[in-house]
């Protein structure tokens, strides 16, 4: 992830030797021969059968060839791209190469171009040679997502910084930090929050991740960077809080109902203690930029939107037809089901049969581990797992014969495709290769 910032990364003597080591033999050659032996233990048997079987580096200027080749040798190594995807990233090297040639034919590295600057640049010319850069639906197609893909890649290898220092934290590089390993998200930014005070909310920020998970300490980004947008509007003479009064809180308020109309009382609720909370740890740990009025004067109790108590008559669930609908479903053969399950499919049914079966969150059930997660007593069989919500440890709960022949037979399959490289957490539901590997 690219920081707004104006940090520029170093080019060192470090980074430039692990580049050589990584295109050593066969990956430094200038063009790449896919259906070449070397590319047989990379494709996990995926076919390489596309009408373009070469990559052709010669088309990139030779200052920076070698990065953009380790690029490639990286991720093709480590499995984080398809056949397909590295192909159509390849083709994109006869838009790239005149862009560099006719903007940076100087530059010594890809990361020498100023990224939202190159970015936009790039879009303009790809825009007036005819190239379409927004496909169908608004995605980027193959010349944009390159080289974001590339660019970021490279940045990110010569960023030497503790990533506390960076605008956009990777939750995945901080030590204990609390995380949900199976979704997707795991980064923290706080380019949206004003230089001035961006410091401050990062310091914050790292103290809350002691005792906050990532996703309540993203909340408190959101939260924390409306109240600044608000002061800064308000007070751009302001360096700090010192000068907070009740007065700016009530107008604050206002403010705040105004643009999170849309937001369920709960979130509201979220958001606007997470300010709160941020002003108090100012006070608490003597800040400079802490209010000088006590807190409790600045915000009252009835400053905070009233959240819904739970009705115990009111249980989410998912209506008996639909539920008669899913398990008719799970029983036909997925050939016979219209339109016929693809693979991709027929990979959630064993997941949707263990949450039918137990009752657990999704989450919890990603969350299983190969090793000890059928149990099998004198008494009958055990759906055994760690519930990371509630910090429950080895929960059990009964299930039948049939599930827990589903169970093992997947047991069987996760543990023929993983290794210690592509699975090192020993996931039931693993991804062995692409982006989301282990």
């Amino acid at each position: 992830m690219i920081s707004n910032t104006a940090y520029q990364p170093s080019i060192t003597i470090v980074k430039t030797a692990v580049i050589q080591e990584q295109l050593q033999g066969y990956f430094g050659n200038d063009m790449w021969d896919l259906t070449e032996p070397i590319f047989e233990k990379y494709s996990d048997g995926d076919s390489w059968a596309y009408s373009q079987k070469k990559l052709r580096f010669t088309l990139i200027p030779s200052s920076i060839r070698d990065e953009i080749k380790f690029f490639f040798a990286n991720q093709i190594v480590n499995k984080r791209l398809s056949p397909s995807t590295m192909i159509n990233y390849s083709s994109s090297f006869k838009h790239l190469s005149p862009f560099l040639k006719k903007y940076y034919h100087n530059i010594k590295s890809l990361v020498d171009i100023p990224y939202n600057h190159g970015l936009l640049k790039y879009k303009t010319f790809l825009t007036n040679t005819g190239i379409r850069i927004i496909g169908k639906g608004g995605y980027n197609t193959n010349p944009i997502s390159a080289f974001n893909s590339i660019f970021n890649f490279l940045f990110d290898f010569y960023d030497t910084r503790n990533e506390f220092e960076k605008d956009v934290w990777d939750i995945r590089r901080i030590p204990n930090a609390r995380y949900t390993i199976n979704k997707a998200e795991y980064l923290l930014s706080f380019e949206k929050i004003p230089t001035l005070f961006r410091k401050t909310v990062k310091n914050y920020c790292k103290y809350a991740l002691t005792y906050l998970s990532h996703s309540k300490v993203k909340d408190s980004i959101k939260g924390i960077g409306a109240f600044i947008e608000f002061i800064h509007k308000n007070h751009s003479d302001w360096s700090d809080f010192s000068q907070l009064k009740r007065e700016e809180i009530e107008k604050f308020l206002s403010y705040f109902t105004q643009i999170n109309a849309g937001l369920s009382q709960n979130y509201k609720y979220i958001l606007l203690s997470s300010v709160k909370s941020f002003l108090e740890y100012l006070q608490r740990s003597e800040h400079s930029d802490a209010p000088q009025r006590p807190i409790i004067t600045l915000f009252f109790k009835e400053d905070f939107p009233k959240t819904p108590k739970p009705n115990e008559n009111q249980i989410k669930y998912i209506p008996e037809t639909v539920m008669n609908q899913l398990e008719l479903l799970l029983k036909r053969n997925p050939e016979d089901v219209t339109p016929p399950m693809d693979d991709r499919d027929n990979e959630y049914v064993p997941i949707a049969i263990l949450l039918m079966a137990t009752g657990w969150r999704i989450s919890d059930i990603l969350n299983l581990r190969i090793q000890n997660c059928l149990i099998t007593t004198n008494n009958g069989y055990y759906l055994q797992g760690d519930i990371p919500k509630t910090e429950v440890k080895q929960h059990r709960i009964p299930i039948d014969k049939e599930v827990a022949t589903v169970l093992q037979a997947i047991i069987d399959q996760t543990k023929n495709k993983s290794t210690q490289e592509n699975n090192p957490k020993g996931y039931l539901f693993v991804r062995t290769r692409g982006k989301r590997k282990g």
